[in-house]
């Protein structure tokens, strides 16, 4: 079980969709990224970030400009980027209050977040040795995982189903150089029969609880509903 707290790597993520959402205030003839056109179709990637926010973010680090600079080496300093970092994944992830017990729990989250943080540092970069990462993540828990199981399985759901799909829309549809991630088929529809089939069922009917447990159920309803979208 990884030693480290997911919440460095959700604040590093959190600034760097802070730094990619005020792209569209800079006057430098970018359009606004969260005001499209009425007759304008949807592109992917779209959920959290945008092609065209990716694009900028790579001219704010040629510049060095921050905080955009010092946000997205935070996150390529993470161990969670390391590419010694191996994927864990359960077949069957069991959550309890208070994380007792906490069966693979911990491990699902993380692996999401890696997944995840990999994905961007290979949007923005451009070197493909991250988007092979993140698909390795995606890869491994989408042939594994069946099911959530105690009284938390909900909220673990919500959790980690809000985030899988962030970084498989990202590896699906965004493009460096025009060209997209070298993910085959066959692991883009084994993971979204992951994300159908073991996580929506759990949260799409809701919860009786509020804050983050309804905040995780309406992310991931969001989110599944998009990355199925064809172009």
């Amino acid at each position: 079980m990884y030693c480290f707290k997911s919440s460095t790597i959700f604040a590093v993520l959190s600034l760097l969709s802070q730094a990619l959402s005020s792209s569209s205030q800079e006057p430098l003839g970018i359009k606004d990224f969260h005001t499209p056109e009425p007759t304008a179709k949807w592109v992917h990637p779209g959920v959290l970030v945008s092609q065209p926010q990716l694009d900028f973010i790579r001219l704010k680090l040629a510049a060095e400009e921050e905080p955009w600079t010092g946000a997205y080496k935070a996150m390529l300093g993470s161990r969670l980027l390391s590419p010694l970092l191996e994927p864990t994944p359960f077949t069957n992830v069991v959550c309890g209050p208070f994380s007792k017990p906490n069966i693979g729990c911990t491990n699902e989250t993380h692996d999401a977040l890696a997944a995840y943080g990999n994905a961007l540092a290979w949007a923005i970069s451009g070197i493909e040795t991250y988007a092979l990462q993140s698909m390795r993540f995606m890869d491994a828990w989408s042939q594994t995982l069946q099911s959530h199981n105690c009284s938390n399985a909900p909220l673990q759901s919500g959790w980690a189903g809000s985030v899988w799909p962030r970084a498989g829309e990202i590896i699906r549809h965004a493009t460096v150089g025009g060209q997209n991630a070298p993910w085959p088929p066959a692991s883009i529809a084994r993971f979204e029969s992951m994300l159908r089939d073991v996580y929506l069922p759990l949260t799409a009917r809701g919860s009786d609880y509020d804050s983050n447990w309804e905040l995780g159920t309406l992310i991931l309803i969001r989110i599944v509903c998009l990355i199925e979208v064809e172009d």
